[in-house]
């Protein structure tokens, strides 16, 4: 995935390109549907088991949440 952050005019973007059939898919699919936007500060890294992690501190991270669940 290509990111780019461009800022002009008071503006800022967050673009995201694909680079392969998944994030196609996965872009697809934050678009296609009607989402709830967040975006937090907190910590994402990589633990030693493999995955990663999300915490509220250290703040070193900027995430953008798209939510597309239906209510229930």
């Amino acid at each position: 995935m290509k990111v780019a952050i461009y800022i002009e005019s008071g503006l800022t973007q967050l673009v995201l390109t694909p680079e392969g059939k998944f994030e196609e898919t996965a872009l697809a699919a934050m678009t296609s549907l009607p989402q709830n936007i967040q975006i937090k500060k907190g910590g994402f890294y990589e633990c030693h088991g493999g995955w990663f992690r999300q915490e509220a501190e250290p703040v070193s991270s900027v995430m953008l949440i798209v939510d597309m669940r239906t209510p229930q």
